[in-house]
């Protein structure tokens, strides 16, 4: 515990912040924060399928940065308005150069798992395309990687498998060696397998919302 002097204010809205954006659970414990994130993100996926025309968009890895910069700005002039006079600068989110180095990236917005970016997305696609390409060791070990990765949500595979669920189902029988596997009945209980861990938490929104005070705070700032 610390008591700080109304001088201090400014620090203790910092360290508020700081808590919320670090550990978004203690602002979730309260169910009414919990829903409001929640429509939060509907509003801003809402926005990404306005901006780009779809939730899943693949691009090369070298315009990443460039276009979600593009996004940024659109949810910024979409909440506040396009007075420059009454509009703070888009927010800045830097991408790793695991990212912007890759040949292709998809930025998925999904209703649950909120906005995600998976590098070489390409040839994963391709791989479930055309099942053959998993003989090539490019291709067998970026899926693999899919498979392993608890970064890469259920939902990614999901997606990818549900365009043709046939070769989704030889390409894991590629993948694990199983020879009788099939993606429909099969395929979740795989996903339970290899990615264990996303099913033992709650599905929780991407999106923390701040009080008007901290709001307030993020804007003199």
């Amino acid at each position: 515990m610390q008591i700080l002097r109304g001088s201090e204010r400014d620090i203790a809205y910092q360290l508020a912040l700081d808590m919320s954006l670090r550990t978004p659970e203690a602002v979730f414990r309260n169910p009414d924060k919990m829903a409001l994130a929640w429509e939060h993100q509907r509003a801003d996926r809402a926005r990404f399928v306005e901006f780009f025309g779809t939730d899943l968009l693949v691009i090369p890895g070298e315009q990443t940065q460039e276009r979600l910069d593009g996004y940024y700005t659109h949810c910024r002039d979409a909440v506040l308005g396009l007075d420059p006079k009454d509009v703070p600068p888009a927010v800045a989110v830097s991408l790793p150069a695991d990212l912007t180095d890759a040949e292709t990236v998809a930025l998925i917005y999904d209703e649950t798992d909120g906005l995600g970016f998976y590098a070489e997305f390409g040839l994963v696609a391709e791989a479930f395309a055309n099942p053959a390409l998993l003989r090539r060791r490019r291709w067998r070990e970026q899926t693999l990687s899919y498979l392993e990765d608890d970064s890469v949500e259920p939902t990614v595979l999901r997606r990818l498998a549900a365009r043709d669920p046939e070769k989704a189902s030889a390409v894991f029988r590629r993948l694990l060696k199983r020879p009788r596997f099939g993606w429909s009945r099969d395929g979740e209980a795989l996903m339970r397998e290899v990615k264990p861990g996303y099913f033992e938490r709650s599905p929780r929104p991407r999106v923390s919302p701040l009080s008007e005070r901290l709001a307030e705070f993020v804007k003199r700032g």
